[in-house]
């Protein structure tokens, strides 16, 4: 018994391009700006186009890296750029809320996200005033670990002339600790007209 194979001839694959194009003024959308997932959602925020009124002064020590993304800037430590990741994000508009943004920035380094931590943040965010006189909150959730080499973050929060201003910090809880100063002195520089 034989058995003869069947010629086949190579399948055709097709393949559609799909492009995702900013919406047009006027109509709203959303991408999270600290998932990176880059998914629209109807009505929501959209993050502010470029950095061109955003100003800063980078601290000692620091280099600015690649922006992009819903990034405007990325900055890490010239001797050691892998232990801190600095980001500055602007959003049109009030940007989800305070506690919905706590509750993710506590997910993305593994903490659960409950309601008396929360509270606790907030009441205990300090004050910083940036260059053009508005204000930052700071938002240190370097203390709710113990493990000084668990994952933490910093965050300052500027609204200013109907946008967000995110700047974020994240590393080792002590990495985190130990760039503080530079940390804010970066929220300081900025200016956000």
């Amino acid at each position: 018994m034989t058995l003869n194979g069947c010629e086949q001839k190579p399948s055709e694959r097709q393949y559609t391009e799909v492009v995702i194009e900013r919406p047009k003024a006027g109509v709203s959308a959303m991408t999270d700006p600290h998932a990176g997932m880059g998914i629209s959602v109807p009505g929501a925020m959209m993050p502010v186009a470029n950095s061109a009124d955003l100003t800063w002064t980078l601290p000692q020590g620091w280099m600015e890296g690649a922006a992009g993304g819903m990034r405007l800037a990325t900055f890490h430590l010239k001797n050691a750029p892998k232990d801190i990741d600095v980001s500055i994000v602007a959003l049109e508009g009030m940007a989800g809320g305070l506690e919905s943004n706590l509750g993710r920035w506590l997910g993305q380094i593994q903490l659960p996200a409950a309601e008396n931590d929360l509270k606790k943040l907030i009441a205990e965010a300090k004050s910083v005033r940036i260059q053009d006189r508005s204000e930052a909150k700071v938002y240190d959730l370097t203390g709710l670990t113990k493990d000084g080499n668990a994952a933490s973050m910093i965050v300052a929060v500027i609204s200013a002339n109907s946008k967000t201003v995110f700047v974020k910090m994240t590393g080792s809880k002590n990495n985190c600790r130990r760039q503080k100063d530079n940390f804010l002195e970066l929220v300081r520089s900025i200016s956000a007209p």
